[in-house]
């Protein structure tokens, strides 16, 4: 959201914008008690609305920033695919794939007791998560 200020502060920034689906994005949002500053939350037709203007505010970022300068991350193709988004990622910022980043990627994320159980756990997880809304919902008509 803040791309046009970032780019203002470093032209030459490469910027990485990752997306979610936007139903699991909205209901993960929905389900959590934020402590301030996010009421938006509480209420899916406002959170829709909100959702889509950042959308909007997106899409005219892609259009007027240089091409190329914003990269969109999907999170279920990260979950899918954590090597070749790193790679992509990594070649977006200009960066050379180096050897020290390979292991961590074959590790799948993975570190030493007592964090291991959290990550792994987590990588899991995160598999079964994405587009789990969706998938809840699907045969359903969605408004738009």
């Amino acid at each position: 959201m803040f791309a046009g200020l970032i780019h203002l502060a470093l032209p030459n920034a490469q910027i990485i914008h990752t997306v979610r689906d936007p139903v699991d994005t909205c209901l993960s949002c929905f389900s959590k008690l934020f402590n301030e500053g996010q009421n938006h939350t509480y209420d899916l037709a406002e959170l829709g609305r909100y959702y889509r203007h950042y959308q909007a505010l997106m899409a005219h970022w892609h259009r007027v920033l240089p091409s190329g300068r914003i990269l969109d991350v999907r999170y279920e193709d990260v979950v899918a695919d954590l090597e070749g988004q790193a790679r992509r990622i990594i070649a977006h910022c200009g960066l050379n794939w180096d050897c020290v980043v390979s292991p961590f990627i074959k590790r799948n994320g993975r570190f030493s007791l007592p964090v291991r159980r959290r990550c792994a756990s987590r990588s899991t997880i995160a598999r079964l998560v994405a587009g789990a809304c969706t998938r809840r919902l699907s045969g359903r008509c969605l408004r738009s």
